[in-house]
């Protein structure tokens, strides 16, 4: 298997010592397409301790309109959704998530936002975003099922082909230079590696 990339590491942990600017990932994808595992990995790695999921977003929304009955649905993405449906629901994610990341940006914090849909139009330009791509079908309804072994996802068919149609209207969305597409195919050492390569050529290390 691939190794990290130690110097790349290095060089990214140099910056972030230096502490000129905060360092903020968001990582966004379809369920399961291993996002947690990427940004556990990522802020270990980079010993980055401000981690945000999709939950925390969601409360976060709840907060904001505590009388608004469609946030706590919008974790549960085995239903099918349209193209217009998820703009509209991005949206309304990305108003928490730029709130989060102006939030950081001003305290100094570097931290690593997930979320299942985080569209790049409606991102604050200030957190660099990755999104995994679903191109290994079979790697990823493995993926999918043991995502959370305490809580293990019985994914009917057409629950997984909604997912898969969701999976091909983000990537469609993802067609921005300023967002990094990663393959869920590749393993995740070699996924890490891109990542960090991204995040230097972001950031124009040298």
């Amino acid at each position: 298997m691939e190794k990290i990339n130690n110097n790349l590491v290095n060089k990214i942990k140099k910056y972030l010592k230096n502490g000129k600017r905060p360092l903020i990932i968001v990582i966004s994808g379809v369920n399961g397409a291993g996002k947690t595992t990427l940004a556990f990995h990522i802020s270990n790695i980079l010993e980055i301790k401000q981690r945000v999921n999709l939950g925390a977003i969601v409360k976060t929304l709840i907060a904001m309109k505590p009388k608004n009955k469609d946030f706590a649905k919008m974790n549960n993405y085995f239903l099918p959704l349209s193209e217009k449906e998820i703009q509209k629901q991005s949206l309304i994610i990305s108003k928490a998530t730029n709130s989060m990341i102006k939030k950081y940006d001003e305290g100094g914090v570097s931290c690593i936002i997930e979320g299942v849909q985080l569209l790049t139009r409606y991102l604050d330009s200030r957190a660099i975003h990755f999104h995994i791509v679903v191109n290994d079908v079979k790697k990823y309804k493995k993926q999918l099922k043991n995502s959370d072994t305490r809580n293990p996802r019985n994914v009917t068919d057409n629950e997984f082909t909604n997912l898969l149609k969701v999976n091909e209207i983000l990537k469609t969305e993802m067609n921005f230079p300023t967002v990094y597409l990663l393959d869920n195919s590749e393993s995740i050492n070699a996924i890490i590696n891109k990542v960090l390569k991204d995040i230097i050529i972001n950031l124009n290390l040298k």
